[in-house]
């Protein structure tokens, strides 16, 4: 006779459209001779699941996925059950291996006929439908005993794909998502993905959660998803692409039915870029130094953005600063190009800035545009940034009229 056990995060993924994480059905073996009629037993209390970690390795399309499941028996009784893997339908397993507690476990591998009478029989016994949604794919079984009472259960389970390939987009799916079937949130859930290409990498995109991409370089890159006390509504989607031309474009699409359908395109330039690929530009920094930046540390903060921004110029960059409080003043009267002996210079001016009197943003304005417009044989982008912590209140106090000037002063 089957009871299920509701797993929380377990459970709830046997809703994954490509694939799911185990579940466990627990066991309970019949009598040899029949008992008389006794009051029914106490439902089960639901297995909680205490951590959930997924990482995975992913080699041009190759994946190795190690899944690491903590779980709690909160009841009084000693429980045996099986647990069920049911297999990526898109993917091609070669290899899998699963411990519990530290220890090895020996389970099998079945073909998609056989696990789908397993799934059939554990529904007849469940009057649950759910398992149906796997029929078709292959299942890994292994027995799992015991669950010992108030204690915790770690189960590791490990497995290689072949990841599917389309549009010029590399695909990895994991399922996530729990709300459905269960109301208990995932104490700790962490998802980390390596990836590693033998061709530069450009487009990383997750479409269903807020990742932290980390690049290392042009042919690798770490993502990662971590969330406590949570209840995941989606399924964890990931996709990259390779490095082609300057800028990389691939295009996903999708069409429910007959209604119109959507496409999602991606343009990624590459990430490193020689220094004869960078269009060499005009940068000129316009920085309030009004007694308001006082406040709150905002000058300091100020400065340290300035060198930021200057040191990071490439050589064939220019660049100029304006400091404005009641006056504007230009640092110079020209743009300096960006050499190393510029930067510095222009280090140790940033280094005297102090805060006070009035915001003549008038002034600075028209000092920053003269410095936009100096001339040079080169063709190249000019970018002006203007930082300040408030309204004008020098000379002209007209916001409409500092726009109207501002315009006028471009032409």
């Amino acid at each position: 006779m089957y009871k299920k056990l509701l797993l929380g995060l377990l459970l709830a993924l046997i809703a994954a459209p490509a694939f799911t994480q185990g579940i466990v059905i627990t066991i309970e073996p019949e009598p040899d001779v029949q008992p008389r009629r006794r009051p029914p037993r106490p439902r089960f209390a639901p297995i909680e699941v205490r951590s959930h970690s997924v990482e995975t390795n992913i080699d041009g399309q190759g994946a190795t996925t190690t899944i690491t499941q903590t779980f709690y028996n909160p009841n009084s009784m000693q429980l045996e059950g099986q647990y069920l893997f049911p297999l990526p339908v898109e993917a091609a397993i070669n290899s899998f291996e699963m411990t519990m507690n530290g220890k090895m476990v020996k389970g099998e591998l079945l073909a998609a006929d056989k696990a789908r009478s397993i799934y059939e029989g554990i529904v007849r016994q469940m009057l649950d439908p759910g398992l149906l949604e796997f029929a078709g794919r292959g299942l890994f079984r292994a027995s799992v005993f015991p669950i010992l009472p108030q204690q915790e259960l770690t189960i590791r389970f490990m497995y290689t794909e072949l990841l599917p390939y389309d549009s010029g987009l590399v695909r990895f799916r994991y399922p996530l998502r729990t709300k459905t079937f269960s109301q208990v949130p995932v104490q700790s859930l962490s998802v980390k993905v390596n990836i590693k290409s033998e061709q530069a990498l450009q487009a990383i995109y997750s479409p269903t959660h807020s990742c932290e991409i980390i690049r290392k370089g042009d042919k690798e890159a770490l993502v990662g998803f971590e969330a406590k006390n949570n209840q995941p509504e989606a399924d964890f989607e990931l996709y990259f692409g390779h490095a082609g031309e300057t800028v990389a474009a691939s295009v996903m699409t999708f069409r429910e039915g007959a209604e119109a359908g959507y496409f999602l395109a991606l343009l990624t330039p590459k990430i490193k870029l020689s220094d004869d690929e960078v269009l060499p530009k005009d940068v000129i920094y316009v920085i309030d130094t009004s007694g308001s930046m006082l406040d709150d540390g905002k000058i300091a903060q100020a400065k340290k953005a300035l060198k930021l921004c200057v040191n990071a110029l490439g050589e064939r960059d220019r660049f100029g600063m304006v400091t404005f409080s009641t006056e504007s003043r230009k640092w110079r009267e020209e743009l300096s190009v960006a050499t190393r002996d510029n930067k510095e210079a222009a280090g140790l001016a940033i280094e005297k800035i102090e805060a006070m009197g009035g915001t003549n943003i008038a002034a600075a304005l028209k000092d920053g545009l003269a410095l936009a417009r100096t001339k040079d044989e080169v063709k190249r982008p000019t970018y002006i940034v203007f930082l300040t912590d408030g309204l004008p209140t020098v000379e002209q106090t007209d916001v409409r009229q500092l726009v109207k000037m501002a315009s006028e002063l471009r032409e």
